[in-house]
C-alpha cells in the first residue's frame, strides 16, 4: 500500500472542500436572479436546499461505507459527477 504525504492529503482535502461548498454557498447570491427568470418563489428554492441538506446528510454513513468497500477514489470520482451533474 502506498502511503501519501500528509501535506498531499490535507491539500486534496482542502481543494474538495473548497469545490464543494463554493458553489454550494453562492447559490443564495444569484436566488433573486434565478427567480427572476423562472416562476419560482423563494419556497421552492428553500426547499431544493432543505432536500439537498437532508441527502447529504443520509448520504455521508452510505457513501462512507462505499468508499471502505470499494475506495475513496472511486467514490470520489462518482461523487464528483454527480454533483457537477446537480449544479447544472
Amino acid at each position: 500500500m502506498t502511503r501519501f504525504p500528509l501535506p498531499l492529503i490535507i491539500a486534496c482535502g482542502c481543494a474538495i472542500a473548497l469545490l464543494g461548498f463554493g458553489p454550494r454557498s453562492a447559490f443564495g447570491l444569484f436566488q433573486a436572479d434565478l427567480a427572476e427568470m423562472r416562476p419560482w418563489g423563494r419556497e421552492a428554492f428553500s426547499l431544493a436546499f432543505a432536500i439537498q441538506n437532508l441527502m447529504w446528510g443520509i448520504g455521508q454513513p452510505l457513501c462512507g461505507a462505499i468508499a471502505d468497500r470499494y475506495g475513496s477514489w472511486r467514490v470520489l470520482a462518482v461523487g464528483g459527477r454527480l454533483y457537477a451533474l446537480g449544479n447544472a
